[in-house]
C-alpha cells in the first residue's frame, strides 16, 4: 500500500482491519481514562494513550519511506570502441572505467587514464555490485556474457564493424551431386570497388565484382569437385592492393548412400522411366513392377538381382529403403499386403513416395481399407486449371531461372503434423511428408520433372530428386547429430549440439585431430523425448569428430579466435542490442528498482527501555526482516504494557498523596 513516499507493506484489507481494531482499542482506552474519578492530568493521560496506540500500530505495520537512490555509473570498454570516443565518454560520464582483457589491452593502456583491466564481464557483478548503470562502448558482449550482468541497466555506444563477412550461410554437409549454395552479406569498407574471390583447394573457382562502400549481399552456387573434407576460402581484393581479409569455411562432401528402391505402378509412366534410369546411374538398386494390362506385368531390375515381386511379403519389403507407388497400384493391393506395408513403414522405417493420379487426388475414389493411413493429405484445388506451371524450390535449391514444370492443379494444405519438402515460387507446398512411426509417407504433385533433363538442366533434376529421396528414405541409422548451420564454430565459444536417438542416456565423444578426446553429457529435450542437447566449449582449432557409442559420427571444423572477426563483431552488437531492447520493454520496473530505495521508519518510542535495539534499528533499517520485526513487536508490546502499568501506578500514588 503506497501513499506518496510512504509505503506500507501488506494487503490493504489487512491494514485497514488493523487500523479499525486500533481505533476501537483507542476508543475503549480513552473511555476508561475519561471515566476516572480523578480528573487531574486528564489531557496528559489522553495524549499519552493516543501516542501509545499509534506507536503499536506503527510497530505492526512497519511503514517505510521511499527516496530516490543515487545512481552508480560505470564505463566498460570492449573491442571496437574508437579511442577518441572512449576518451570523450570517460571525460563526460566521470565514471569508473573498466577494460576487458584482450589482445589490444596494451594499446588502450597507453592512451587512457584511471581504468581497471577485468578478466570478464562477470567480474563487475562479483566486485562492483553497486554499479546499476553500465555504459558499454564498442561491439559489446556475447549472449552468454550478458547472462552474468542481469539486473544492470545498459547503455550501448556501438562501434564500427571491420571490413569482412557479416553473415554467411552455406551447407556444411553435402552428398555428392548436390550443389553448394553460399549466401551472405559484406560489411562496408573504405574501398568502393573490388573483387570477391571464392576458391577451393584447387584454386579460384568463382568471383564477383563488389561495391564495398556499402553493405553488399553476395551469393555463389557451385558443384564440389570431389568427396571428402575441404576448407574453402573467400577473400576480397581492392584495386592495386593485397587481399583485405580472408576467411576459410569447411565443406564436407560424402558419397551418396546406396538405396534399395521398389517401384510399383498401375500403368507405364515416362516420369518413373526417366527416374529409374537416373537412379541406376547413381548406383542405386531399383526393382519395379508395372501393370501393362489385366494380369500382365512388366518387371525391371537395375543394379538389382531378380526377385519375386508379385506378392509384397514382409521379408521383401524389409529389403528396401523407399517405395514409389501410385494411388491405383496402392488400391489394387490386397488388404493383407497394405497391412504388411503399413507395419514395415511404422516399425522398420520404410519410406513411401506417392505419385499423383486420380485416386490420390480424388477422395471419392479412396474407398479401400487403410486409405486414411496412406493418403492423409488435404489438398486445395485450383478449379479453373487442368494443370499449372511451377518453379519448384527447396532449402538451398531451386532457381527462378530454371524451366517451369507442369504440376497437378492442387496445393497441399499445411498442418502442424506435415513436413513441407518442395514449394513453388509462391510458397505453395508441392511436396510434403507425414511421419508414420519410424517411416515417412510423402506426396509430390510435380508431373514431368524429366523435362529438366530434356532442357539440359540435369543438375536441377538431380538436386530435386536427391533432396526428396534423402528426406523420406529409410535412414541407415536411428541416430543423427545436428550442428548449427548458420554460424562458424569458434574456439572458446559454446557450441550447441543435438542428437536424435531412441537410446536412453546417450553420451557423446568428441575427438580432435591430435587424438585428444572429451566426453559430452547430454540433457533430454522437455518436449521431444528422442532429442538430446549438449554444450561443448572447443579448446583448440581444427577438425573435430563427434560420435556416439554406436558409432554414428559427424565431422565439424573449429576456427581460431581471430577468425571470422566481422561476424563475431556483428554477433556481439546484435546480442547487446537484444539485451538493451529487453530492458526497454521493462523500463518502468527498472526505473523503480534502480532509482529508488526504501528504508524502515525508526520507531524511537522504546529507546529509553532498550537503547541497543533502537540504535541498531536507526543505523541499519534495511536489515529488518519479518522474523525480527515480529520478535521486536512482541518485546516492545511487553515493554509498552509495563511502561503503561508503571505510569498508572505513579498516578495512583500521587492521587492518594494529594
Amino acid at each position: 500500500m503506497t501513499l506518496g513516499a510512504l509505503q506500507v507493506p501488506g494487503d490493504p484489507r489487512q491494514i485497514l482491519g488493523l487500523i479499525l481494531v486500533a481505533a476501537m482499542l483507542l476508543a475503549g482506552l480513552l473511555a476508561l481514562v475519561y471515566r476516572r474519578p480523578q480528573r487531574r492530568h486528564l489531557a496528559a493521560r489522553i495524549v499519552m494513550t493516543i501516542i501509545a496506540v499509534i506507536a503499536l500500530v506503527l510497530m505492526a505495520l512497519q511503514p517505510r519511506w521511499s527516496a530516490r537512490a543515487r545512481s552508480q555509473n560505470g564505463l566498460l570498454l570492449t573491442p571496437g570502441a574508437p579511442l577518441d570516443h572512449a576518451q570523450a565518454l570517460q571525460a563526460t560520464l566521470n565514471a569508473q572505467t573498466f577494460l576487458l582483457a584482450t589482445a589490444d589491452t596494451a594499446t588502450w593502456a597507453s592512451s587512457l587514464d584511471d581504468f581497471k583491466v577485468i578478466p570478464d564481464a562477470a567480474y563487475l557483478k562479483r566486485h562492483h555490485a553497486d554499479i546499476d548503470t553500465l555504459h558499454v562502448a564498442g561491439h559489446g558482449l556475447a549472449d552468454y556474457d550478458w547472462e552474468a550482468l542481469a539486473g544492470i541497466n545498459i547503455i550501448h555506444h556501438a562501434g564500427p564493424l571491420a571490413a569482412g563477412i557479416k553473415h554467411m550461410r552455406w551447407q556444411r554437409n553435402l552428398v555428392a551431386g548436390q550443389r553448394l549454395h553460399i549466401r551472405g552479406v559484406l560489411a562496408p569498407s573504405q574501398h568502393k570497388e573490388g573483387w570477391l574471390y571464392l576458391s577451393d583447394p584447387g584454386g579460384v573457382i568463382d568471383s564477383l565484382e563488389i561495391d564495398s562502400s556499402r553493405e553488399t549481399p553476395f551469393q555463389f552456387s557451385l558443384a564440389p569437385r570431389d568427396t571428402g573434407r575441404f576448407l574453402y576460402e573467400m577473400y576480397f581484393n581492392a584495386p592495386a592492393e593485397k587481399a583485405m581479409w580472408r576467411e576459410e569455411f569447411e565443406v564436407i562432401v560424402t558419397p551418396p548412400p546406396v538405396l534399395h528402391i521398389l517401384v510399383i505402378e498401375a500403368a507405364p509412366n515416362f516420369e518413373t522411366a526417366y527416374l529409374m534410369r537416373w537412379l541406376a546411374k547413381q548406383n542405386h538398386a531399383v526393382a519395379s513392377r508395372t501393370t501393362i494390362s489385366r494380369e500382365r506385368h512388366r518387371f525391371a531390375f537395375l543394379n538389382h538381382a531378380k526377385v519375386e515381386l508379385m506378392r509384397l511379403a514382409p521379408s521383401l519389403l524389409k529389403r528396401y529403403d523407399l517405395l514409389l507407388i501410385d494411388g491405383r497400384a496402392l488400391s489394387e493391393l490386397s488388404a493383407r499386403e497394405r497391412s504388411r506395408l503399413s507395419e514395415t513403414i511404422t516399425q522398420n522405417g520404410l519410406g513411401v513416395l506417392l505419385m499423383p493420379d486420380e485416386i490420390v487426388l480424388n477422395r471419392e475414389q479412396q474407398n479401400f481399407s487403410g486409405h486414411e493411413f496412406f493418403l492423409n493429405f488435404k489438398l486445395a484445388a485450383f478449379p479453373d486449371l487442368e494443370e499449372r506451371l511451377v518453379k519448384p524450390k527447396w532449402p538451398d535449391g531451386g532457381d527462378d531461372a530454371t524451366t517451369a514444370l507442369p504440376a497437378e492443379p492442387f496445393e497441399i494444405a499445411y498442418n502442424r503434423n506435415l513436413k513441407p519438402l518442395i514449394k513453388d515460387e509462391h510458397d505453395r507446398i508441392l511436396a510434403a511428408a507425414h511421419r508414420r512411426g519410424r517411416g515417412w509417407i510423402a506426396l509430390q504433385l510435380v508431373r514431368d520433372s524429366y523435362r529438366w533433363i530434356l532442357a539440359g538442366a540435369s543438375a536441377h533434376y538431380a538436386a530435386y530428386w536427391s533432396h526428396l529421396l534423402a528426406e523420406i528414405s529409410r535412414s541407415p541409422s536411428e541416430e543423427k547429430w545436428e550442428l548449427p548451420e548458420t554460424k562458424p564454430l569458434i574456439v572458446d565459444q559454446p557450441l550447441q549440439v543435438r542428437l536424435a536417438t531412441g537410446a536412453s542416456f546417450p553420451i557423446g565423444t568428441i575427438a580432435t585431430e591430435n587424438g585428444e578426446t572429451d566426453s559430452l553429457y547430454l540433457r533430454q529435450d522437455a518436449g521431444e523425448t528422442t532429442h538430446w542437447w549438449g554444450t561443448y566449449w572447443p579448446r583448440e582449432s581444427g577438425w573435430h569428430k563427434i560420435a556416439t557409442p554406436n558409432g554414428v559420427s559427424q565431422w565439424f571444423y573449429v576456427y581460431e579466435k581471430h577468425a571470422w572477426q566481422t561476424w563475431q563483431e556483428t554477433e556481439k552488437v546484435a546480442a547487446t542490442e537484444r539485451y538493451v531492447w529487453r530492458q526497454e520493454n521493462h523500463v518502468k520496473q527498472s526505473e523503480e528498482s534502480t532509482q529508488t530505495q526504501t528504508a524502515a521508519i525508526p520507531l524511537l518510542i522504546f529507546q529509553s527501555e532498550n537503547r541497543s535495539s533502537s540504535s541498531s534499528l536507526k543505523l541499519r533499517p534495511q536489515k529488518w526482516n519479518s522474523h525480527k520485526s515480529r520478535r521486536l513487536f512482541c518485546g516492545s508490546s511487553f515493554l509498552w504494557a509495563r511502561q503503561v502499568r508503571n505510569f498508572i501506578l505513579r498516578l495512583k500514588s500521587q492521587t492518594s498523596k494529594s
